[in-house]
């Protein structure tokens, strides 16, 4: 990923990716040029169901709801993030680096 301030780095959360896949994470925040946010959260110790879970919200290629115990404390304005790389050792252990996006904004002039 490109130069990143990190805020957060690697604390212990819970988060809930489209409403319904809640799951326990390692998550990492920062900052990104352009007011983005950058987010890596490190899943481990997955059952086999969560790994599918997890690739298919990956293969989806769509902004993703995401909720968190820490963007709330912190009150972070992200709410949808897009996945842009995916890593797994194994089915125990998934990373995904993602940055935050804004469903609601629109490139079309």
């Amino acid at each position: 990923m490109e130069n990143v301030i990190i805020a957060i780095d690697r604390k212990a959360d819970t988060v809930t990716i489209e409403n319904d896949c809640k799951l326990s994470t390692f998550i990492t925040i920062g900052l990104v040029e352009g007011n983005d946010f950058y987010l890596k959260l490190e899943f481990e110790n997955l059952e086999k169901d969560d790994f599918i879970t997890l690739t298919k919200l990956f293969k989806a290629k769509k902004a993703l709801k995401i909720e968190s115990e820490i963007i709330k404390k912190e009150q972070f304005n992200i709410s949808h993030i897009v996945v842009e790389k995916f890593n797994s050792v194994g089915f125990t252990n998934v990373t995904y680096e993602c940055y935050s996006d804004d469903p609601d904004y629109s490139l079309i002039l």
